[in-house]
């Protein structure tokens, strides 16, 4: 299998790099997210053993890393426009519409929604985290799981559900404080 595995991303290379390149417009960190999406890939044998097209679950791994890729960098911007609000001398290479405000409001959804995550019993945190955030189908993580497809769907159901209610309670909460 892994050889099958590597086999593909060596026809594939040029394909999914430029792909990454087209979204990312540097080449280096195209290259560490190539990179990133064949060690994930390699690391999860049965997931790929499952698929019927491997190459749009590889361009979906890759969408994700990029992502990932995009939040590192609005966490450095973030990180520069609050130490410039605080009075620092570094120059900040940010767009005007990130304001140390929406900034922070940024900062603190991410923290909440990783709160609302590890509310969940971890049946459902895992199959979130790995459907959602890591682009994996049902199939894969059936197979990896060894958990029927359909309880996989009705557990990430019921999580996001929980995450709803969970945003939704912290919202009033946050509300009714700032109404006192």
């Amino acid at each position: 299998m892994r050889e099958q595995i590597i086999q593909l991303f060596s026809q594939q290379r040029g394909r999914l790099l430029g792909f990454i390149r087209s979204r990312l417009h540097n080449l280096e960190d195209a290259e560490d997210v190539f990179q990133d999406v064949f060690v994930q890939v390699l690391c999860n044998p049965n997931a790929f053993a499952l698929l019927d097209n491997a190459v749009a679950w590889f361009l979906t791994v890759a969408s994700n890393k990029i992502t990932d890729v995009y939040r590192r960098r609005n966490r450095r911007i973030a990180w520069k426009t609050i130490f410039e609000a605080q009075g620092g001398e570094e120059e900040c290479e940010c767009k005007e519409t990130h304001t140390p405000e929406s900034v922070m409001l940024m900062m603190e959804q991410e923290d909440l929604l990783e709160q609302a995550l590890k509310s969940l019993p971890e049946e459902q945190e895992k199959i979130i985290r790995m459907n959602v955030f890591e682009g994996l189908p049902f199939k894969a993580i059936s197979s990896i799981l060894g958990v029927p497809v359909n309880t996989l769907i009705a557990r990430k159901r019921y999580g996001i559900i929980a995450i709803k209610k969970f945003l939704s309670t912290t919202f009033e909460r946050t509300v009714s404080n700032d109404s006192d």
